[in-house]
């Protein structure tokens, strides 16, 4: 002790849509295209495995956003499964807009609970987001945002809780109504007890995120 860890994870995620069916519903298929994990703990390499290149999602969303998924193909079992929707779903819906125009400088908050499978066990967060809108400009809205999180999982016996804030940067493209760009910074205390041992941990995070609309 202390212990210095670095890690980096690089996703490329593809979603096709295909023809209304007669319900109004969009089928899709999302695709792992390129899942890496990296880890560094004191200078030497530790691995991680891949269980998500390949994998595939297929099925429905509505005109309101939501989606159902109906197939999972790939190396996941049945609980990863089970969380993998629960979390596309919540993923998909994290950005709830005003139904009204925005000016320059308005801001709207969002509560956002989420689960996310993480190495067998289930995360559990709760994100708070405050979103302020910059500028528009060439049919693109640019918001800064706030962020504060609060987040608990248990491996083996042991429980960890973590708070967190952070800032950033969201572009919301107009014409595709999509989020096409969302870059933050994050800091993290975290508290894990494993056995008898407890361990804290401070955390210092980047996050980039990039779509485009085909």
């Amino acid at each position: 002790l202390p212990m210095h860890m670095n890690i980096l994870q690089e996703m490329t995620l593809s979603t096709k849509t295909g023809a209304v069916t007669a319900d109004k519903r969009i089928p899709m298929t999302m695709t792992y295209d390129k899942v890496g994990i990296s880890m560094t703990m004191n200078g030497n390499e530790v691995k991680q495995p891949d269980k998500f290149a390949g994998m595939k999602i297929m099925g429905y969303a509505t005109e309101e956003g939501k989606v159902s998924v109906d197939n999972i193909e790939g190396n996941a079992d049945a609980a990863m499964k089970a969380a993998l929707q629960k979390m596309i779903d919540q993923m998909l819906s994290a950005v709830v807009f005003p139904n009204k125009a925005m000016k320059i400088g308005e801001s709207f908050t969002q509560e956002m609970p989420m689960e996310m499978p993480v190495s067998g066990t289930t995360l559990n967060m709760l994100i708070n987001m405050t979103y302020t809108l910059r500028e528009v400009k060439n049919s693109q809205a640019f918001f800064d945002y706030t962020q504060a999180i609060n987040m608990n999982f248990k491996v083996g016996e042991g429980n960890t809780t973590a708070t967190g804030s952070g800032s950033g940067k969201m572009t919301y493209d107009m014409p595709s109504n999509y989020i096409t760009d969302t870059s933050g910074d994050m800091i993290m205390n975290m508290n894990m007890n494993v056995g008898e041992m407890a361990m804290k941990m401070n955390l210092k995070a980047k996050t980039s995120v990039k779509a485009k609309v085909m």
